[in-house]
């Protein structure tokens, strides 16, 4: 199949960061596209606008797992089933752990030295050969590499909650299912990479990534009677896509926006618990986790928009009549508010609005009463409308805006050139440290 290999490197990016423009140029290979000339040469056109050389990643962070420290774990317990030093599933490496854990007598998630260490009677008690050097060297590894892997396991979820506030549900789309659509998968491979673009440093909004290529490569969807729009709905869930779904293609969905809402809501108090934002303006402070808050943030509000939006197309917005968990707001960084401030801005109104309203993760589990009149009149209060906003009903998807070239960033701030970009992240400009020239470091 011609198609096949094309494919198969579209299907790898969705869950990466290609830019549009590559994406553009690996849709010129798809028969589906080359036989509608127009949009062959709109994307040609994209995909010309790549610079030669780029500095960005083309990947969003990927957890580093223990295959180093299994490695050893290999070494210290021959005599124990292993696993291979690569191995990334965290249940099959916690299991591993309890293993060997077992051939200690170490009780699992207990490594404390003091409290949690055998002594010689309690070895001997246990039935362990080893001496006390031997015994200690693998109780204190096991510790490390319980807590590596709980390292571990809570960044592979941030990565993906990050994949979906960015992307939608694309980490659930199979090859196979994908390649079986090649007009669905051309705009479910274009518009991920257009959602997946970095935001940029500014006081204004982001660009939006639904752009005249992607309403184009929709358009073509449309026009195929084999379009599997269940999977476009996975990252495209607009009016428009959800109405072509059956009752319970909808309600699967919604099954699947309902779950990682529940997952995020205990994401979100843990790391509400462990900061302490300012609900008066939520800029943050010195302490702040800001960094996985706002990726949680961010894929809640896309949880709650595609659970808001399956809720509405199958008539069943009746059910936030009496629990309507709210948006949850992003921390702003202290010189974007300054600078705010100095154009003469003021608190965003969904501040306003999420400072007085119980905490969503609360709401979501019924702990908390939050009722949709609740957040009408909150947001009636903070001067916007309700439903246009998002805080009541999913928010209109906007129109197409014009494709626009994918800009070299350091830290959000957009510089001239892929090499200009390597040299000032190099110095650590824009980065809100000291910078580094020639060595000394410099403010």
């Amino acid at each position: 199949m011609p198609d096949a290999e094309t494919l198969r490197a579209l299907h790898a990016g969705l869950t990466r960061r290609p830019m549009p423009e590559t994406v553009a140029g690996r849709l010129l290979g798809l028969s589906v596209i080359q036989a509608v000339p127009a949009l062959a040469a709109q994307l040609a056109e994209v995909a010309a606008s790549r610079p030669r050389f780029s500095f960005l990643p083309d990947d969003f962070a990927e957890p580093v797992a223990p295959g180093r420290q299994i490695a050893k774990a290999l070494e210290l317990f021959p005599e124990v089933a292993g696993i291979a030093p690569a191995e990334r599933d965290p249940a099959r490496i916690a299991a591993y752990i309890a293993r060997l854990s077992a051939a200690i007598a170490k009780a699992p998630l207990k490594g404390d030295f003091k409290a949690d260490r055998l002594d010689r009677a309690g070895r001997a008690g246990a039935g362990l050969a080893l001496g006390g050097h031997a015994y200690t060297k693998r109780f204190r590894f096991l510790a490390r590499l319980e807590a590596h892997l709980a390292t571990y396991a809570r960044e592979r979820r941030h990565r993906g909650w990050r994949l979906l506030g960015k992307l939608g549900l694309v980490e659930g789309i199979a090859f196979d299912r994908f390649a079986a659509s090649p007009a669905a998968a051309g705009f479910i491979a274009y518009d991920a990479a257009r959602r997946g673009l970095r935001s940029l440093f500014t006081s204004d909004s982001q660009v939006k990534p639904f752009d005249a290529p992607a309403a184009a490569l929709l358009r073509l969807a449309e026009a195929d009677p084999a379009t599997d729009w269940a999977l476009v709905a996975r990252i495209h869930p607009t009016p428009a896509v959800l109405a072509r779904l059956t009752a319970p293609q909808r309600g699967a969905l919604l099954a699947e926006w309902t779950a990682a809402l529940a997952g995020l809501a205990e994401d979100l108090e843990a790391t509400w618990r462990r900061s302490r934002f300012d609900l008066n303006d939520m800029v943050v402070g010195r302490g702040d986790d800001s960094s996985t808050w706002n990726l949680l943030a961010q894929a809640w509000n896309s949880a709650r928009a595609g659970f808001f939006a399956l809720l509405e197309a199958g008539g069943q917005l009746g059910l936030v009549e009496a629990c309507c968990p709210g948006k949850v707001m992003r921390l702003m960084a202290g010189d974007v508010a300054a600078w705010h401030r100095a154009e003469g801005g003021a608190l965003q109104p969904d501040t306003a609005v999420w400072r007085v309203l119980p905490r969503p993760w609360a709401v979501l589990r019924g702990e908390a009463f939050c009722p949709r009149s609740l957040v009408e009149a909150a947001c009636r209060d903070a001067g916007i409308d309700p439903e246009a906003s998002g805080w009541v009903a999913a928010r209109l998807p906007p129109g197409a805006v014009p494709f626009t070239a994918t800009p070299e960033l350091v830290h959000g701030v957009e510089v001239a050139a892929p090499g200009l970009a390597l040299l000032l992240r190099k110095r650590g400009v824009f980065s809100g440290r000291p910078t580094r020239m020639d060595g000394v470091a410099q403010r």
